[in-house]
């Protein structure tokens, strides 16, 4: 159903270590269920103000349709910015419980 949309990952960031991993097994889950998936985190340096990589997720996220949120979603500010603007433009949300 969903095979045609394309997805975001949305969870936290800043306060997971190895969140590169888990946005990858996140993206590797998705595209091996036929999705087409925006990892944010793909091909970024550390190292700029939370801000700057908003702004850039933001634009990212609204290149799609739909949000997956990881099960750490609530802990992060910017993921629930995202998830509010998702839900807020009518977007498909949906959780990746693992």
């Amino acid at each position: 159903m969903f095979g045609k949309t394309k997805w975001y990952i949305s969870g936290a960031v800043s306060s997971d270590p190895n969140f590169r991993e888990k946005f990858a097994k996140a993206e590797a889950e998705l595209k091996g269920r036929g999705y087409k998936v925006i990892n944010p985190v793909k091909g970024e340096k550390d190292g700029k103000p939370w801000q700057y990589y908003m702004k850039k997720d933001i634009k990212k996220l609204l290149k799609c349709d739909g949000i997956f949120l990881l099960p750490d979603w609530k802990t992060s500010e910017g993921a629930c910015l995202e998830y509010m603007i998702a839900k807020s433009l009518g977007f498909y949300i949906s959780r990746l419980d693992s």
